[in-house]
């Protein structure tokens, strides 16, 4: 027979962000409907965390307003709605181990699985909820009413579980749990006597599953550090430092929105990427042990269902991705992809807060925002289609033709105000100067900048529409004059000039002091002999 302390350890959720750890929690007594689970094994997610950030807020920490009288709920001392403090931790598997007298479909020694969702019992927006206005299980033992997990037509939430499989093997199916020195053998088919569950909270296996993955592709999580750093510098993200493959807070870890725009821009260049972040849940099909199981994605812009939208409605139907991300020193973050009317646009939203009035979380809020203005205020347009003429240049040493048409290749798109005309942009243009042949067909030539109110919107690359020969006598005929054209051409005809007139000067001067010593010798030697 098992001995059933009076306290256990036990994690409790006192308010928004307040969690701690209470190691005497009293165990409480069954009433004459009621059963004590011993816990073996318990599942914790992203739902758990939600609840530890808006507590009293979230639509299931609400009063029971159908189902069971204020009389009955006030028999059940597991039933913690409001501001309450409870338990957190749904899915648990555990063993009977103390029943009412009024128990009708369980026994001490049945061993179990809770489903969370007791849906008969209803609250203002939601379902009453095992961990949430019903105490959960990351504690050792949980008082369990049997008129919540029995609903009047008779759907029962506590499954029948066999001894064969393991605690984990039924219970974890959600990878953020763990358990610490709780089983005798590696199996885990029991309770290791003294052993206590690990309760999972801010910390856990989000980080143990990117050590693993990390050490699988470079071998350490130093090496896939490295290549993380080293595949950032190459997409430009000089804004960006990693430390770590599992993205925790850590002073030398930092980023930016713009890095951030850069990798989500990458990320969606992947087909399989993109089917995943638009991904709004995946079904987890139902086996002797379980019904259909429904994993939801955490980016609430994208969750179109009715049933979980009552419970954090952000929806917005052209969302398409892509990651949240919280922590108490970054807050909430978020960067987001949405596609509308052929206009895909990326979000980032960093350090936002929670409205502490509505509980709203502002970074979905401000993303939405930004998006709507966007669609309404901006069209992604046409600017240029490719290859059409955009403008001339004169081309020199061709003797086919004396101008180039320059085209566009790619054709220019680019967002503008949703209130002016693509034909409305002014153009500017950027255009190589003394452009000679020979020219290829494509050679880029120049550029094109688009803007509207002194306001730069697009700028593409102008290149030849056709190819340009050159004409070899042009070409020397242009080299000759250029040559002469030029200062050192300049100074060498001047020198030459001067040289050559000096020559002739000093020619004529000589010249003339011949023709006058000849005259001399002549008028000499006609005189008489001496």
């Amino acid at each position: 027979m098992t001995t059933i302390p009076t306290t256990q350890h036990a994690i409790q959720i006192t308010g928004v962000d307040a969690i701690e750890v209470n190691p005497a929690k009293p165990v409480d007594a069954v009433g004459p409907t009621q059963l004590l689970l011993q816990v073996e094994a318990c599942g914790i997610c992203f739902s758990d965390t939600k609840l530890l950030h808006a507590f009293d807020a979230h639509p299931r920490k609400s009063e029971i307003v159908s189902g069971l009288t204020p009389a009955e709920l006030a028999e059940i001392p597991s039933y913690k709605p409001g501001s309450a403090a409870t338990v957190p931790g749904h899915e648990p598997v555990g063993r009977v181990v103390a029943v009412g007298d009024a128990v009708k479909h369980f026994s001490v020694g049945d061993r179990v699985l809770v489903q969370a969702d007791w849906k008969h019992l209803k609250t203002a927006r939601s379902n009453g909820a095992f961990g949430y206005n019903f105490e959960g299980a990351l504690q050792e033992y949980v008082v369990i009413d049997e008129r919540c997990v029995v609903s009047p037509s008779g759907e029962k939430f506590l499954l029948s579980v066999s001894d064969e499989p393991s605690a984990a093997a039924v219970g974890l199916i959600e990878p953020w749990a763990t358990v610490e020195a709780a089983y005798a053998a590696r199996e885990r088919q029991g309770l290791l006597e003294g052993g206590r569950l690990l309760v999972v909270a801010d910390e856990g296996a989000d980080v143990t599953s990117a050590l693993v993955l990390a050490e699988a592709v470079a071998g350490d999580e130093a090496s896939f550090v490295a290549r993380m750093n080293q595949r950032a510098e190459a997409l430009g993200m000089a804004g960006t430092h990693y430390v770590n493959p599992h993205g925790r807070d850590h002073d030398l870890q930092y980023t930016t929105a713009a890095d951030l725009a850069v990798l989500a821009r990458q990320v969606m260049k992947n087909e399989t990427l993109r089917t995943i972040c638009a991904t709004q849940y995946k079904r987890i099909a139902k086996t002797n042990l379980t019904t259909d199981r429904y994993y939801f994605s955490n980016n609430a812009l994208i969750i179109s269902s009715t049933d979980r939208r009552k419970l954090e409605d952000y929806y917005y139907a052209p969302a398409r991705g892509l990651m949240t991300g919280y922590s108490a020193a970054a807050g909430y973050n978020l960067v987001a992809t949405a596609k509308k009317g052929g206009l895909e646009l990326i979000c980032v939203v960093l350090g936002a807060s929670k409205d502490e009035a509505s509980g709203n979380k502002r970074h979905y809020t401000d993303a939405v925002s930004l998006f709507t203005w966007c669609y309404g205020n901006l069209q992604y347009a046409e600017l240029l289609k490719p290859l059409d003429p955009v403008c001339e240049v004169t081309v020199q040493l061709s003797n086919t033709r004396d101008a180039m048409t320059l085209v566009a290749p790619q054709g220019c798109w680019a967002l503008i105000p949703a209130d002016v005309a693509p034909a409305e942009m002014a153009r500017s243009f950027e255009l190589q100067q003394d452009i000679e042949a020979p020219i290829a067909r494509g050679e880029v030539l120049g550029r094109v900048t688009f803007s509207h109110a002194d306001i730069p919107y697009a700028s593409c690359l102008l290149a030849a529409q056709s190819a340009a020969e050159r004409s070899p006598l042009l070409f020397v005929i242009d080299r000759i004059g250029n040559f002469f054209s030029g200062r050192w051409a300049r100074l060498v005809l001047f020198t030459t000039v001067v040289l050559v007139v000096l020559y002739l000067g000093l020619t004529i001067l000589l010249n003339r002091r011949r023709r006058v010593q000849k005259a001399r010798r002549r008028a000499g030697g006609k005189g008489p002999y001496r």
